[in-house]
C-alpha cells in the first residue's frame, strides 16, 4: 500500500527551496536526474524549478525494518511551511514523482492480510511553519 502525498505548498512549483528529509541516509535505487533533484545525505533537494515537461522521479532506499524510518519532512523555505508525515509501519519502498505543478513523495508499506482478517495502520500529518533564518 502506498500514499501518493501530492504536495503543493503555497502554490509554489517544485524547485529550489523544496527539500524532503528522512531519518536515514538516502540511497538511489536507480540513477537520479541530478538536473532537477539531488541526494544530500538524508535529504532530497530540488536544484531547479520544474517547468514544461520536466519530471523528477526517484526510487529511494536506505531505510531499516522499523517504523522509526517512516518519519518524512517536506519543507519549502520559499513558502515558510512544512509537513511531517509519520507512519506506524515499516517502509518497504519510497518513490518520488514530481512535475511542474506538484511533488509526490510516496512511502510504501507491506500488508499481509488473510481472508477475513484485519489490518490497521496509522498515518499522522503535522503541518508547521518554518522559522526564518536570521
Amino acid at each position: 500500500m502506498y500514499d501518493h502525498n501530492f504536495w503543493t505548498l503555497d502554490n509554489l512549483p517544485p524547485g529550489p527551496g523544496l527539500q524532503i528529509t528522512f531519518p536515514f541516509q538516502l540511497q538511489a535505487i536507480r540513477p537520479i536526474n541530478n538536473d532537477f533533484v539531488k541526494l544530500e545525505g538524508n535529504k532530497l533537494v530540488y536544484v531547479k524549478e520544474l517547468e514544461g515537461k520536466d519530471r523528477a522521479t526517484a526510487n529511494l532506499g536506505g531505510f531499516g525494518q522499523t517504523s522509526a524510518d517512516y518519519d518524512i519532512r517536506v519543507e519549502n523555505t520559499k513558502a515558510g511551511a512544512g509537513v511531517r508525515i509519520q507512519g506506524d509501519r515499516p517502509l518497504t519502498a519510497v518513490a518520488l514523482w514530481s512535475i511542474r505543478t506538484v511533488m509526490a513523495i510516496e512511502p510504501y508499506i507491506e500488508m499481509n492480510i488473510p481472508p477475513g482478517g484485519e489490518f490497521t495502520w496509522t498515518l499522522r500529518y503535522d503541518y508547521y511553519t518554518l522559522t526564518p533564518k536570521q
